[in-house]
């Protein structure tokens, strides 16, 4: 069985899903863009306990891939949309009783250190490869 070099990314910056997903994004996002690829593709193999890579990714079904594919997106947009609040060290801050607190709602998704849209997570977990168990 041949396995996707861990390495490569399962979505390319030039991809036709890419530029329709981010059509007309400024050129902030341009730059960032292959760190964004890469960090959401490293959260969706957390997510999905390194499966792409055990069963390689010309092994996975059209759906599979397409889902994959299209949620690697979705968590690049959700990465760049919220990239201040992802990145903050701080958990909360008050200024004469005035206070906030930075705690994603319950439309997000958190596991092991892994963040995303709960519909996100929602559609990875329709491909079959998220769940904790052993693989047949």
């Amino acid at each position: 069985m041949h396995r996707k070099r861990s390495d490569q990314m399962y979505i390319n910056e030039n991809s036709d899903l890419f530029e329709c997903f981010f059509a007309g994004e400024g050129r902030d996002f341009i730059s960032i863009k292959c760190k964004l690829i890469y960090q959401a593709e490293k959260m969706i193999d957390v997510i999905t306990h390194n499966r792409i890579h055990a069963v390689g990714w010309e092994n996975l079904t059209p759906y599979q891939q397409n889902t994959i594919l299209e949620c690697t997106c979705e968590i690049i947009r959700f990465l760049y949309e919220n990239k201040d609040m992802i990145e903050t060290p701080l958990a909360s801050y008050s200024v004469n009783g005035v206070s906030m607190q930075f705690r994603f709602n319950s439309t997000v998704y958190s596991q092991s250190g892994v963040i995303m849209p709960l519909t996100t997570y929602a559609r990875l977990m329709s491909t079959g490869l998220c769940y904790a168990g052993g693989m047949e």
